[in-house]
């Protein structure tokens, strides 16, 4: 992977390559309404999850078994990322909760009118909080109208889907890299013992701190 493609930007148009998209998907996305949104943005990084196990486990094969496993749950895709340490605590969060939010939306068809803030308002204080959170870690120094830097808070009240289409970048970014190193990890160690030659450990070659920028 180049040293140039260090955008989160561009993290997530080669993702859309590799996962059979076409070019401007998830730029596209502000343009639905927040329902579709939800519903595709979720879509989107379970296929991210699912490309990121098939690297890992160095097989395609995995496909089908890992498309039969939920998303959430102690026997999940996203606990078996964690495990496996291919995923971190800030990304799983954010997912969980757009998995929650996605369900929210399709266990009853009177929700094909859903919005954000109306969804919000009908939350509690704590879960008000807690849904808030998830945006800490993925958007800095939000900028509103008249190029005014906003706190968080007030950001994401006032753009909740231009919030989650912000973080979502940042988490396919993380999810992007992990799979591009372990794609390489795999090719790299593969050809080594093809060639028996294997006597240097990947991780002393490629940190992963060149993948976590």
């Amino acid at each position: 992977m180049a040293k140039a493609e260090s955008s989160p930007q561009l993290h997530v148009q080669l993702f859309e390559q590799d996962l059979g998209l076409p070019h401007g998907w998830y730029f596209a996305l502000m343009k639905d309404s927040d329902w579709t949104f939800v519903i595709k943005l979720f879509a989107l990084c379970e296929g991210a999850i699912n490309y990121l196990l098939q690297q890992h486990f160095e097989n395609r094969s995995v496909s089908e078994f890992l498309a039969r496993l939920n998303m959430n749950g102690r026997t999940g895709k996203l606990r078996l990322s964690r495990k496996l340490a291919a995923i971190g605590s800030d990304e799983s969060r954010f997912i969980e909760k757009l998995a929650d939010i996605r369900n929210h939306c399709i266990h009853d068809v009177r929700n094909v009118s859903f919005v954000f803030s109306d969804y919000y308002a009908g939350l509690k204080s704590d879960q008000k909080k807690m849904l808030l959170a998830l945006f800490e870690p993925f958007i800095h120094g939000a900028v509103g109208p008249g190029s005014i830097v906003m706190p968080l808070t007030e950001f994401v009240e006032k753009n909740w889907k231009l919030s989650f289409w912000m973080a979502g970048i940042q988490v396919l970014s993380s999810i992007y890299l992990t799979s591009e190193r372990a794609r390489v990890e795999a090719t790299w160690t593969n050809n080594m013992v093809k060639t028996g030659i294997l006597s240097t450990k990947f991780d002393e070659i490629f940190p992963a701190s060149e993948y976590n920028d």
